[in-house]
């Protein structure tokens, strides 16, 4: 949408990166409070995504979040929200519901996060895309 807008006008580019600067300086992010509902349809759609996309490794994904219990972040802080080893990330109205991998059992310095991105459209979860994410760390 700010594509065709950018493309029409350059004078129109001034304003809006004006706005947007100073919207993103005065305004504090707003948090999203995950609900048990909305778990519960995050749960549903992850399950619907991982059946039709058939990613790696994507029966035992489904089998975890079949069996995973919901926790809500006002009753488990620093756990919630998650469904089992799911976790929901967010950063920069970017949401995402992250396989927390276990503990490697060779001691490797590094893990593969497997997740699916998530979107509100309509009043109702989707599932974007999925990804994988390797993070490394120096032993200590």
């Amino acid at each position: 949408m700010h594509r065709r807008f950018i493309r029409r006008s350059c004078g129109a580019v001034v304003v809006l990166l004006a706005v947007v600067c100073a919207s993103s300086v005065f305004a504090a992010p707003v948090k999203r409070v995950f609900t048990k509902e909305d778990l519960e349809e995050i749960r549903a759609v992850a399950i619907h995504y991982l059946q039709a996309k058939k990613p790696e490794a994507w029966q035992n994904y489904l089998v975890e979040l079949r069996r995973g219990a919901i926790f809500l972040e006002k009753d488990y802080p620093g756990v919630g929200p998650s469904i089992g080893m799911w976790r929901i990330e967010t950063e920069n109205d970017e949401i995402a519901l992250v396989r927390q991998p276990p503990m490697t059992p060779d001691g490797m310095p590094g893990a593969l996060y497997f997740g699916i991105q998530l979107a509100r459209k309509d009043g109702k979860w989707m599932a974007v895309d999925h990804f994988v994410r390797e993070e490394f760390w120096e032993p200590g």
